[in-house]
């Protein structure tokens, strides 16, 4: 089947882009040869970077065949593949597959700074080691991002299930079969990414049963056990259904409550929440992301309303991707 088919680039350059954009940090896409299949936004986040080592390792290049990008990667024990280059800034790339080991393309991510940056000087000691001109370089290392281990396991799993999803829907599809990768694993990535994000104490995720037209948790983390597997909430009722109904994040602060919704508030326990919904093709809601925090009151350092709105942003992109595929 050709290569195109199964990952449909054109329709999934859109999304790709929506995760730089709020990530700010570089995504493409290469097959396993190495030539660029999707490419990334060439003009931000260190993108000149990679084209730095691409250049130098094709300096390097011999009669041995054409330069690959994923020659420098190495694996790691989570099954990704990982390339530190040598001014210590990270790229991994994830493979795109149906069966387990026979990669059909990778997912680029980065470059990326891992947990912290180095000072100016340190910076300077490697470029000069590399024969570059510091301050161009250093211009491209300022747009590159700090990210944890755990927030960039969090990227990486998540763009993993999504592309997971993608090849094997178009897969199936193509077999005019149904497409058997599991929703739920999608819904798992998007909450464990938008917990890790917010650093919320706990999480949920609830679609509609059609049968009862009640919402059903599908994924949880730290809930209390009273919560699950599923709350009799139909789905006009309480914050989901309001969220869905208005096709609005809610922010709910006990230091600063809304009047308008005051009433629908169950849990005097949390004095902080985000209740968004997951909007599909078409501007529907799939469902709706549930994120609780006890400490409080007040927002939690760095919740601004540019971080809520990249939030929603991100959680849109990834339940876009999913939708398209289920509504070529």
């Amino acid at each position: 089947m050709d290569l195109n088919e199964l990952i449909q680039f054109e329709k999934l350059k859109p999304i790709v882009h929506s995760f730089i954009d709020v990530l700010k940090t570089n995504i493409f896409i290469v097959d396993i040869n190495g030539k660029i299949l999707l490419t990334p936004k060439t003009d931000a986040y260190g993108w000149r970077l990679i084209s730095r080592y691409a250049r130098s390792a094709r300096a390097d290049e011999t009669k041995d065949g054409p330069f690959n990008i994923l020659d420098r990667f190495t694996a790691s024990p989570e099954g990704y593949l990982e390339y530190k280059d040598p001014l210590a800034l990270s790229s991994f790339a994830i493979p795109v597959q149906i069966q387990p080991g026979k990669p059909l393309a990778y997912i680029v991510v980065g470059p990326v700074i891992l947990n912290k940056r180095f000072t100016r000087a340190e910076y300077e000691f490697l470029i000069a080691a590399q024969g570059g001109f510091a301050e161009d370089i250093l211009s491209e290392i300022d747009q590159v991002r700090i990210l944890s281990y755990t927030s960039l396991r969090s990227i990486l799993e998540l763009l993993f299930e999504l592309s997971q999803y993608t090849v094997q829907a178009n897969y199936e599809r193509r077999k005019l079969q149904e497409a058997s990768v599991p929703m739920d694993e999608i819904y798992t990535a998007i909450l464990d990414m938008a917990m890790f994000m917010t650093q919320a104490e706990s999480g949920s995720i609830m679609t509609v049963d059609d049968r009862t037209d009640e919402f059903m948790i599908k994924v949880s983390r730290g809930l209390d056990e009273r919560w699950v597997p599923r709350p009799s909430l139909k789905k006009e009722e309480g914050l989901a259904g309001f969220a869905m109904k208005e096709k609005k994040t809610l922010v709910i602060d006990s230091a600063h409550p809304n009047n308008r919704i005051q009433h629908l508030l169950k849990r005097p326990e949390i004095k902080y929440s985000i209740v968004m919904p997951l909007m599909a093709v078409g501007h529907d809601a799939l469902g709706v992301l549930n994120l609780s925090f006890r400490n409080g009151p007040g927002r939690p350092e760095g919740h601004s309303e540019e971080f809520i709105q990249n939030l929603f942003k991100l959680t849109s992109a990834a339940i876009g991707g999913v939708s398209m595929e289920k509504n070529p």
